[in-house]
């Protein structure tokens, strides 16, 4: 799958997003993406979309509002044979705007060996839930800037419910 079209379907699933704040622990939503980001605590609300025919996941922790809202968009395909690890890594995003289309900052992946490190702790295929840890360095997009920006995110877990999708 391209960049441009893992970007796309990412783009649209944070239409499904809603808001919520910043937390140092895991908040209080069943459904959650955190970590600490360039050392400062983040808490999103997190959906999910599992692809059966490529048998990838794409999640999407969003926070903030039509004013301005922040996403990370994380991804990973299952192995053959659904088990929890390995997992591979997909490119991952971080993407800041207003009105919820109009784009003002961007991270991402910046290569194939900068993949975010993905660990599913838990794959609940009866209710439809996936549970993991990440780390994840993305680099600031060349249009916001012109040097090098990296952006870590740390100590990363996250509790989504998924959607299927053909």
């Amino acid at each position: 799958m391209t960049r441009a079209l893992s970007y796309s379907l990412l783009s649209l699933l944070l239409v499904g997003a809603t808001a919520c704040h910043e937390a140092a622990t895991i908040p209080q939503t069943e459904f959650f993406v955190q970590a600490t980001r360039n050392a400062t605590p983040w808490t999103a609300t997190a959906t999910a979309t599992h692809s059966k025919a490529s048998q990838q996941f794409y999640l999407v922790g969003q926070t903030g509002d039509a004013a301005k809202a922040e996403a990370l968009s994380l991804g990973f395909a299952l192995p053959a044979a659904p088990q929890l690890a390995p997992v591979q890594a997909l490119p991952a995003a971080w993407r800041v705007s207003v009105g919820y289309d109009a784009l003002i900052d961007s991270y991402a992946t910046a290569d194939e060996a900068g993949l975010p490190r993905l660990e599913i702790t838990r794959l609940d295929t009866v209710n439809k839930v996936v549970e993991g840890r990440f780390e994840a360095t993305l680099m600031r997009e060349k249009q916001w800037t012109t040097k090098p920006e990296p952006m870590t995110l740390e100590k990363g877990s996250f509790r989504a419910h998924y959607t299927e999708v053909p």
